[in-house]
């Protein structure tokens, strides 16, 4: 995905770790170093995330598929 393709409030699966979560982008940050990326909110966890680069984003979700990938995970981690 292109830094052009990102929309604010959008949901994107995005690698994290070793897992693709479902994460709303939530607005466009730099850093005083002068990086520039994204902050975002996990919907599997809800914790907040730093996305450095469009390159971590997979690919858009609407809100059904991110609901249905939450609902994976949760019962992935209950059986671990």
């Amino acid at each position: 995905m292109k830094r052009g393709d990102v929309v604010i409030g959008g949901i994107y699966e995005v690698r994290v770790g070793r897992d693709l979560v479902p994460v709303r982008v939530a607005h466009e940050e730099s850093t005083f170093g002068g990086a520039r990326g994204w902050r975002g909110t996990s919907l599997v966890t809800g914790r907040g995330i730093w996305i450095r680069s469009a390159a971590r984003l997979r690919r858009a979700m609407t809100q059904e598929e991110a609901d249905q990938r939450v609902e994976r995970h949760k019962e992935a981690r209950s059986c671990r």
